[in-house]
């Protein structure tokens, strides 16, 4: 990473804070596709945690980006949130795939019938 074409002209400190922007954006195209998914998953049952849960890792993600681009150190407050959301969506996703599997949810549809 950081050593293609665009980079062959940087002077070093440069290329650094290239490969930094590179490398956390990588990191959240590796994450983006399971925090999307669960985020849909959470939504059918539980749309504001699962809203509230995006915006903190959307939140975390930035603090990371920042923390990782300034000083490696500063990024473990935006990763802690970014994590903990993460973790959150998982277990709501789990929870909301596990009732639904077991006919324990109800649609927004089916309480205004009753």
């Amino acid at each position: 990473m950081g050593n293609g074409f665009y980079s062959q002209d940087l002077s070093y400190a440069d290329w650094f804070i290239f490969n930094n922007f590179q490398r956390c954006h990588y990191n959240y195209m590796e994450q983006y596709t399971p925090v999307i998914i669960w985020i849909l998953i959470c939504m059918a049952y539980q749309p504001l945690a699962a809203g509230i849960m995006g915006f903190v890792y959307l939140i975390g993600r930035a603090l990371y980006t920042y923390g990782y681009v300034d000083t490696a150190n500063k990024r473990i407050y935006g990763a802690l949130m970014m994590d903990l959301a993460y973790l959150g969506l998982f277990v709501l996703a789990l929870v909301t795939v596990a009732k639904w599997g077991a006919g324990l949810t109800t649609t927004s549809e089916e309480i205004i019938q009753q």
